[in-house]
């Protein structure tokens, strides 16, 4: 991906630049989101969850979200920082795409990189979303999910129809917020590694596949995610696809029993 997204981004963002750190801020919070940004200004540690630094920081009447990036896995115990793309541009822009088409992701405040060598590092600023995973919601509904549940289903179709392919879509990625009313109010989130393309029946498959499995780790309802599917629609799922993520899964389990890792 180039170091910068289409003009229309412009309109609303102001862009900044210290040395070879180069970002983005929105117009409305432009200076709090920059200096957030680039010198953690009034940010608050938040306890780490996944690959990067999480912090809080005041903007407006609400708050901000900061997260670095940084990498994961075996290659990220040993070199933490840097990454070959620019992971916290490409998760921005795809924000963007999603958060100008009215799907409901965080507000997407602001952006820095910094490119050394062949490495960038850098962090992504969103709007801080005070919510339950779909997975936490579920286990404390006394009564019927139903109709949230397809509402959720038919998210991801429509995900799935503006060319963005969840690479990690599971119940943790999926937050429940109340609206001004109480009412649920749902928001995706982790689009780190996701990308934008012509989303192919196979790949509507695994996104769902992946999503049940994670409904299954955390001891939820079949019946639950039948509805989710129910709200998608006509989804072909081939057998050997759907034996392929049973095998993968046992597999995970296996190792992750072994590693003593999260459950997702």
């Amino acid at each position: 991906m180039a170091d910068s997204p289409g003009d229309k981004t412009f309109e609303r963002y102001c862009t900044f630049q210290r040395g070879n750190e180069r970002g983005f801020a929105t117009r409305a919070q432009h200076a709090t989101v920059m200096r957030a940004l680039l010198d953690r200004w009034r940010c608050e540690p938040m306890k780490a969850m996944g690959r990067g630094g999480l912090y809080t920081f005041p903007v407006l009447l609400r708050k901000g979200i900061l997260r670095e990036y940084r990498r994961g896995g075996i290659v990220g115990r040993h070199f933490r920082e840097g990454t070959l793309t620019n992971r916290p541009l490409h998760e921005w822009d795809i924000l963007n795409r999603l958060f100008n088409a009215d799907f409901p992701v965080p507000d997407p405040l602001g952006v820095v990189w910094k490119r050394r060598s062949l490495l960038y590092t850098g962090a992504i600023a969103t709007q801080y979303i005070d919510a339950r995973n779909l997975a936490e919601y579920l286990a404390n509904q006394d009564e019927s999910s139903a109709k949230l549940l397809e509402t959720v289903g038919a998210l991801i179709r429509r995900m799935h129809d503006l060319c963005v392919y969840h690479a990690d879509l599971h119940v943790g990625n999926i937050l429940v917020a109340r609206d001004a009313s109480g009412g649920p109010s749902i928001y995706f989130v982790d689009f780190d590694n996701a990308r934008v393309t012509a989303v192919s029946q196979l790949d509507r498959a695994r996104n769902m596949l992946r999503l049940r499995r994670s409904f299954l780790k955390r001891g939820l309802r079949v019946t639950d995610f039948e509805h989710i599917l129910r709200g998608y629609g006509p989804l072909d799922v081939p057998a050997w696809l759907e034996t392929a993520y049973e095998i993968k899964g046992a597999l995970s389990d296996a190792l992750n029993r072994r590693a003593g890792a999260h459950v997702t």
